[in-house]
């Protein structure tokens, strides 16, 4: 599991200026899904730009993209490094599992399947219980404060804002919240929101690396 989602994504990884908090991430891509790699950014495409939908890299598209819109919001905010590595995190792990956990089944490419074909609306959930599941299995480890993997949990969980289920409503932790946190995942929603509207995202730019069907 994630290698291959690690080896699309390394080159953005690389812009996390923390290098304690990087290399944990690092560690949480390889615990997620690789057919994220050619998985769709939308089920239905009703929002997203022609060029997330399908079979291809189209999730990895909306994920650079929403890493440029977090960038964005980052700079009107003049937010410091902080707010910024979290949101590069969050822009490649909030959507991580958006077809559920990865099966025993591969494709012809090798590529694990899916649980589901389809968007399932649980998603938010299994990437904050593996990314607090980590944080618990390694405690405070070479300096990395549980505070980063903590507001990066709750922004992944609550990236959807106002259509957040339920179940995910049920598991955000309020009193350990700070003013930063819901900062981080305010903005974190408003990056979805912005690069998942095809009026929009298509005048993101995103790298080359995903710019064609077939890349090197």
């Amino acid at each position: 599991m994630g290698q291959r989602f690690l080896d699309k994504i390394n080159p953005y990884l690389r812009k996390i200026r923390d290098l304690q908090f990087r290399e944990a991430v690092i560690q949480l891509i390889m615990m997620c899904p690789d057919y994220i790699t050619v998985c769709p950014a939308s089920s239905t495409g009703k929002y997203h730009p022609t060029d997330e939908v399908g079979r291809g890299p189209g999730m990895l598209r909306h994920m650079v993209r929403v890493m440029n819109a977090g960038q964005v919001v980052c700079d009107i905010n003049n937010w410091g490094n902080y707010h910024r590595d979290i949101l590069i995190a969050g822009a490649f792990l909030h959507d991580a599992f958006k077809q559920g956990e990865e099966t025993d089944q591969v494709d012809a490419e090798d590529i694990p399947l899916a649980s589901a074909t389809h968007t399932i609306p649980e998603h938010p959930v299994h990437i904050f219980n593996l990314i607090m599941g980590y944080m618990n299995l390694i405690g405070v480890k070479d300096k990395l404060s549980d505070q980063w993997l903590f507001d990066l949990a709750h922004a992944c969980l609550l990236h959807e804002g106002r259509w957040t289920i339920s179940m995910a409503q049920d598991l955000q932790q309020d009193d350990d919240m700070t003013d930063i946190t819901r900062e981080i995942c305010e903005a974190m929603h408003i990056a979805d929101m912005m690069a998942s509207r095809r009026y929009f995202a298509e005048a993101m730019q995103y790298d080359r690396l995903f710019c064609a069907d077939k890349e090197s």
